[in-house]
């Protein structure tokens, strides 16, 4: 792991730890009286988002592009894209409503896609020059080209962000790729005990805990739903994040 990774953690944990007490149940009205509390918005913070696109106009967008089709058509055929990126950004509801999120389509309607075009995704952001990249997916297999790009993107100082699975009811190691690559912030998910969320997976390469239990959001048809899992986990960390960093910057 890099060193800002590192760092960002620890600082994460310190501002848990900090995190002043309202609904119990609600990590996402905590963060709101966190964000409330210290004038944070993400403002100035650039997020890239790689997933199943976005359909709506409820959150910041500075650019979009779909590396499957080489264009920016961004449309949201399942929901995933739409549901992950709410979470950060959506101007009623969202950690960080005024962070620059960049919409980068790379996986279709059945939340499937290629190695390859996941490597396309990362390589725009890193043109694109974003703080952050949310990856809220993941496959079984190692790959050398992915973990080369990561290198790259990491050597832009830039915070990479991945779901570690929803296959915790085995007993092996199923922690996904790229989380469980050197560099990349492996998220789990915790539900709203505080606990291991059942489904999160396990193994090596989880670097940290988020809430991942009943969040609010809204899908691809702008209903409000509440979802679970870690890719919801790894949202929640990036739109946090992205407060920190904001703080940094002020």
């Amino acid at each position: 792991m890099n060193k800002k990774c590192f760092c960002t953690i620890l600082v994460t944990f310190i501002f848990f730890a900090n995190m002043p007490i309202v609904s119990a149940d609600d990590p996402q009205h905590r963060i709101k009286a966190i964000a409330d509390k210290y004038g944070l918005t993400g403002k100035g913070v650039s997020i890239a988002i790689l997933d199943t696109g976005y359909s709506g106009s409820n959150i910041n967008i500075i650019k979009k592009y779909n590396v499957v089709y080489e264009g920016d058509d961004i449309e949201d055929k399942n929901g995933h894209g739409s549901l992950t990126a709410n979470i950060i950004g959506s101007k009623d509801f969202g950690i960080a409503p005024e962070a620059e999120l960049y919409i980068i389509k790379v996986m279709e309607k059945n939340i499937s896609g290629k190695y390859d075009a996941v490597i396309k995704g990362i390589e725009k952001a890193i043109r694109y020059d974003v703080d952050i990249i949310l990856m809220s997916l993941g496959g079984t297999k190692y790959s050398e080209k992915m973990e080369s790009i990561i290198k790259k993107a990491l050597e832009k100082d830039i915070v990479l962000i991945s779901a570690v699975g929803n296959d915790g009811l085995s007993q092996k190691d199923t922690i996904r790729y790229p989380a469980k690559l050197d560099g990349v912030i492996g998220v789990g998910a915790v539900n709203q005990s505080g606990r291991r969320w059942f489904q999160s997976s396990k193994g090596r390469g989880i670097d940290i805990m988020a809430p991942g239990e009943n969040l609010k959001s809204v899908d691809q048809n702008k209903n409000e739903t509440r979802i679970s899992g870690t890719s919801v986990a790894a949202a929640y960390l990036a739109g946090f994040l992205s407060l920190m960093l904001q703080e940094k910057k002020i």
